[in-house]
């Protein structure tokens, strides 16, 4: 009998599928968008626009920052078809329970380290660009009329993104050096092989992990709520629109009813 060969992901399909697909996918999107948008920015008449050089610079950050992500599924798809190939020993006799000391060689790969750094600027990057992307059009949209000093300029713009990667990088790298210090050789649980980190129940990761997870959600929360106030203004000014509309059509059919009574009664005199 054939034994399975089994990796990083135990041999779920779905897993597996998602990884290779998603990975495929966003990679070679991300990278039209950023082709695109950046021979956007080049181009004279996107010169000529001030905020649509900030918008592209958000949409080129956003889309290296899903790229990134992209990219760390590609890696553990990858690094579980090598090992269900060429270690599914290893791993196939910690799953099963039919031995105990063994070591998980993966996690100890400079390829892991990377899959960590990446994981972790993909995860906390994009919850920032999206909400200045949301700023910049709420500021564009809702704003509109209001002095130039409140909208973000590039230097507005250049200083939040500079400081939403050093943030990114500041927890990848914090991440992959507490890794390497508490991580276990013998651990092979799923969470461990996907290196987001090695060691859930370490206290100083639980407390680095709250305090940035609880960014990413204030960030998702105020990209929802400004989501929310750009829908309620259009559709307040839509209403507003129907509205001096129809005063305007009401007002047309008096004066043509006027005119009509006039030209009748000089017909009849």
């Amino acid at each position: 009998m054939i034994e399975e060969a089994i990796g990083l992901l135990r041999g779920n399909l779905s897993a597996i599928l998602v990884s290779w697909i998603f990975g495929t996918v966003g990679v070679f999107a991300n990278i039209m968008v950023i082709g695109i948008s950046l021979q956007n920015f080049l181009l004279k008449r996107a010169r000529k626009t001030k905020y649509s050089k900030v918008h592209t610079i958000l949409i080129i950050n956003l889309a290296i920052a899903d790229l990134f992500g992209a990219i760390y599924l590609l890696i553990i798809a990858s690094a579980d078809r090598y090992y269900a190939f060429h270690h599914s020993s290893i791993f196939s006799c910690v799953f099963a329970n039919k031995c105990h000391n063994a070591t998980n060689i993966w996690i100890n790969t400079p390829f892991c380290s990377l899959a960590r750094f990446l994981a972790n600027i993909a995860t906390h990057l994009p919850a920032y660009m999206t909400l200045f992307i949301l700023i910049d059009r709420y500021s564009n949209i809702v704003k509109s009329h209001t002095p130039k000093c409140y909208n973000l300029a590039k230097w507005r713009i250049a200083f939040l993104t500079i400081l939403a990667w050093l943030i990114s990088i500041f927890v990848a790298f914090a991440s992959s050096i507490r890794s390497n210090q508490v991580h276990n050789p013998h651990n092979f649980k799923t969470i461990i092989n996907l290196c987001y980190f090695t060691d859930l129940d370490d206290p100083i990761f639980q407390i680095f992990a709250f305090l940035a997870f609880f960014m990413i959600i204030m960030s998702y929360i105020c990209t929802m709520a400004l989501y929310v106030m750009i829908i309620e203004y259009i559709r307040r000014t839509r209403h507003r629109v129907i509205r001096f509309c129809a005063n305007i059509t009401a007002i047309q059919n008096r004066i043509e009813t006027r005119l009509t009574l006039v030209t009748g009664l000089r017909v009849l005199s």
